[in-house]
């Protein structure tokens, strides 16, 4: 360890040891952080006028600060900051896992069996409420389908001129 790393800060909140208690013994409960994101939409439902108004959203945030860490309001600025980070990092983590979730479940183009069905996602029932927000995004095709060459592999009737004229390029 060198010296700089033994210096001790007077307040304590830059030493090695504090930021490990704020990551370690954070108990975090994800059920009631689920239900406070919930009960406060502008979080997480972008169809509300103020979801941009970043303003309210850390106002908002800063209430489930509170509910979750008790003393929040106590510990210094820098402290609060490190709390806030971990409580919202948790909040994206639990959405994130939710949406891959969801993506997982969807048959992908071309399967012809349907998957075993995995076991859903430990949070499914509680974070429903996102699947309102979610939408899919638009996929796009190399594939010109106005292309003579694919009427004709759809009728098996490839000729040589296909192949010389480069028109069937996607499928050789």
């Amino acid at each position: 360890m060198s010296s700089e790393d033994e210096c001790d800060f007077s307040n304590g909140v830059n030493s090695p040891k504090s930021i490990e208690f704020v990551e370690d013994d954070l108990n975090i409960d994800i059920e009631i952080l689920i239900s406070e994101v919930q009960a406060r939409s502008l979080l997480w439902d972008k169809s509300l006028n103020n979801y941009s108004d970043r303003y309210l959203k850390r106002a908002a945030w800063k209430e489930i600060f509170i509910l979750l860490y008790p003393d929040y309001k106590e510990v210094s600025s820098q402290h609060q900051k490190l709390i806030g980070n971990n409580i919202e990092k948790k909040w994206r983590n639990v959405r994130d896992a939710f949406i891959r979730s969801l993506n997982e479940d969807k048959p992908k183009s071309g399967d012809g069996a349907r998957k075993k069905s995995k076991k859903t996602y430990l949070y499914y029932d509680e974070l429903r409420f996102l699947i309102k927000t979610i939408t899919p995004r638009k996929t796009s095709s190399s594939i010109n389908l106005n292309n003579t060459a694919y009427d004709n592999i759809e009728n098996d009737t490839i000729n040589d001129n296909d192949i010389a004229n480069n028109t069937i390029n996607a499928y050789i």
